[in-house]
């Protein structure tokens, strides 16, 4: 092929990718899970229960730490229910809160 050929055909190519299909972004609004206590458990007033939440992250790219706010509501929070600068329920929604903790996911990270 001949340089001339060639910048005759690069614009071509180019334009072709420049108005190629794109793929809809997609994003993950639930990124963790509440294990323990199972979904539609009864919690007596008094009494210890267990509680255990997994991030999600897995094995993905993901933040060193995870800082949760643990509560109970007596309604499933949704994302318009939250505050949007620092993504937690107003205090006067909690039936109960925990506090807030943060989740080391980086084994080689320092522990805060």
């Amino acid at each position: 092929m001949r340089p001339s050929q060639a910048s005759a055909i690069l614009p071509i190519l180019l334009a072709s990718c420049a108005f190629a299909a794109l793929e809809k972004r997609q994003t993950n609004d639930a990124v963790g899970t509440i294990i323990s206590p199972a979904n539609g458990s009864s919690i007596t007033p008094g009494t210890p229960f267990s509680f255990q939440y997994s991030d999600g992250w897995g094995g993905a790219c993901h933040p060193a730490y995870t800082p949760i706010s643990v509560g109970i509501t007596a309604y499933r929070p949704t994302w318009p229910d939250l505050n949007g600068s620092i993504f937690k329920l107003p205090d006067s929604d909690y039936l109960y809160y925990f506090g807030d903790y943060v989740i080391l996911n980086d084994e080689g990270m320092q522990s805060i």
